[in-house]
Parts: structure tokens; C-alpha cells; sequence
């Protein structure tokens, strides 16, 4: 997820602006808006990150199934032919 925000915020002020250190953590330079820090949180406040739905696909006549990146499995139980 902090790969995203970092994506974001590179795409709107500039590439080299955020990095992301671990998963949790985004560090942003403000040294270009060292005067203006509290526009520079609020623009980055209003970024916003869509995410796609994860999808799964299932083609019963043909037994395909397709699943996107997104998709995480769980321990699931599935009944056919009840």
C-alpha cells in the first residue's frame, strides 16, 4: 500500500518526491515546499488511490477459472451438487 501512496504522490508533484521505506511508512521531501508545508499536506490529504476490485472468474461449461493480481485466498469450503 505504501508503494501506491508514494505512486500517487510522485505522480502529482513529481517523480523523486515520495519513497516508500517498508510497508507502513512513505517519506516526502518538503524541502521544495519547506514554506508552504500545510498546502503541501493538505494537496496531499486529497490524493486519492483507486484500487480495482479483485475478480474471480469462473466458466462453469468449460471448468476455467481466471483470477486477478488483488485475489487472496482463504481457507473456503465449496459444495457442488447439493
Amino acid at each position: 500500500m505504501s508503494r501506491d501512496i508514494a505512486a500517487a504522490i510522485n505522480h502529482e508533484f513529481g517523480d523523486g518526491v515520495a519513497t516508500s521505506v517498508d510497508s507502513r511508512r512513505v517519506d516526502v521531501n518538503v524541502l521544495f515546499w519547506a514554506n508552504r508545508r500545510c498546502p503541501l499536506i493538505a494537496k496531499v490529504q486529497n490524493l486519492s488511490l483507486i484500487h480495482p476490485p479483485a475478480r474471480v472468474v469462473m466458466n462453469e461449461r468449460t471448468g476455467t477459472i481466471v483470477m486477478g493480481g488483488d485475489v487472496k485466498l482463504s481457507p473456503v469450503s465449496v459444495l457442488h451438487g447439493i
